[in-house]
């Protein structure tokens, strides 16, 4: 695996790896894989770093994003049902 681009989200650590077979590209946040895509992807952003970035930063912000309001969400749930 190798890591194609690397960025920091609100304190999350995210990065966008490439498989070994250079078919896989998976974007994962604090070590974990969030999100996987087929060599397609990779085919149309190879050659331009602000295309990779831009993949990252979209889609690890909108699941970092997403993980937030879900715990917002359960804490006012759980104090209007106390």
């Amino acid at each position: 695996m190798k890591t194609i681009q690397r960025a920091r989200i609100d304190g999350h650590k995210a990065e966008l790896t490439l498989e070994d077979d250079r078919n896989i590209l998976q974007v994962l946040i604090d070590d974990d894989i969030v999100e996987s895509y087929d060599g397609y992807t990779w085919a149309n952003i190879k050659n331009e770093t602000w295309a990779q970035k831009g993949l990252l930063t979209i889609v690890a912000g909108r699941l970092i994003k997403r993980q937030k309001l879900l715990a917002e969400m359960e804490r006012i749930a759980e104090e209007a049902f106390k």
